[in-house]
């Protein structure tokens, strides 16, 4: 005996893969319209960029408390020396656009809604925020993770401070991290 089949209908999909797919669609068409831009129309640093210089300001961060380490006393001293050259590195050169991640990146911090320079106000608010996040798990992982879905491919610390981080210049200059169309002439003859 035949059972009988259940009627053709659509199986209910969660509410995470619809996000997904509309998350996707979203992507697909501001990857068509080309990057997100700042007030100025200028291209805003991609999440890859941004990773990059904080990683180089990372390590300036690390190289350079390995040396107030060995002159200032360890316990809470050190320790606030250590939170106040931070801040004042990120504020300092961050008031101008650009800390030496920003140079070697090519990107540079600006306003969000004029495109100039922070300014110290500012950019010290941007640093409190990020060194504020970085005590918490969750906070540091928000924080770099939400450009991934952000239109103005902002961080928390860059929502706080009116910024965004935009593009002054190309690391590798245009086509050549790309493989070559055949047929396009420009491939390399031998």
């Amino acid at each position: 005996m035949d059972e009988p089949s259940a009627p053709d209908a659509e199986v209910p999909r969660g509410a995470l893969a619809r996000f997904m797919e509309s998350q996707l669609a979203k992507a697909a068409i501001a990857e068509s319209a080309g990057p997100p831009v700042d007030a100025r129309g200028r291209e805003l640093a991609d999440w890859t960029v941004r990773v990059v210089a904080t990683t180089i300001d990372f390590l300036v961060l690390v190289a350079f408390q390995a040396v107030l380490r060995g002159l200032a006393p360890r316990g809470v001293v050190q320790f606030l020396l250590d939170i106040a050259f931070a801040l004042a590195y990120l504020t300092m050169f961050g008031a101008g656009g650009k800390t030496l991640g920003g140079f070697l990146t090519k990107t540079a911090v600006v306003r969000s809604s004029t495109g100039q320079p922070l300014g110290i106000r500012r950019a010290g608010i941007r640093s409190l925020t990020l060194i504020g996040l970085a005590f918490s798990l969750i906070g540091a992982a928000v924080d770099v993770l939400l450009p991934l879905a952000d239109p103005m491919r902002q961080c928390v610390h860059d929502k706080a401070a009116g910024s965004v981080v935009i593009r002054t210049g190309r690391i590798f200059p245009a086509g050549t991290m790309s493989t070559p169309i055949p047929g396009d002439g420009s491939a390399s003859r031998s």
